[in-house]
C-alpha cells in the first residue's frame, strides 16, 4: 500500500542560512519516521530533561543504540 503524501508548510527559523537549512534537513527526515515513533520523539520534545540528556549525553546515547 503506498503512503499518502501531503505538502505541508513550516516555518523554519535559524540564526543563519546554514541553520535554517540543516533544521529544515532534519525535519523532512523525521517525517519520514512511522507515527508512533514521531509523536513519541515529539513528546520527549516537550520535556526540558530529555532534552538536556541528548545534548550532553549525545554520544553516549548513540554508542549505546548503535552498537
Amino acid at each position: 500500500m503506498a503512503g499518502i503524501n501531503n505538502t505541508s508548510q513550516i516555518i523554519v527559523k535559524g540564526n543563519n542560512p546554514f541553520e535554517t537549512k540543516s533544521k529544515a534537513s532534519a525535519l523532512s527526515q523525521l517525517s519520514k519516521l512511522d507515527l508512533d515513533v514521531l509523536t513519541k520523539l515529539a513528546e520527549l520534545s516537550k520535556n526540558p530533561m530529555a532534552i538536556t540528556q541528548l545534548k550532553t549525553n549525545f554520544p553516549m546515547i548513540k554508542g549505546f543504540l548503535t552498537s
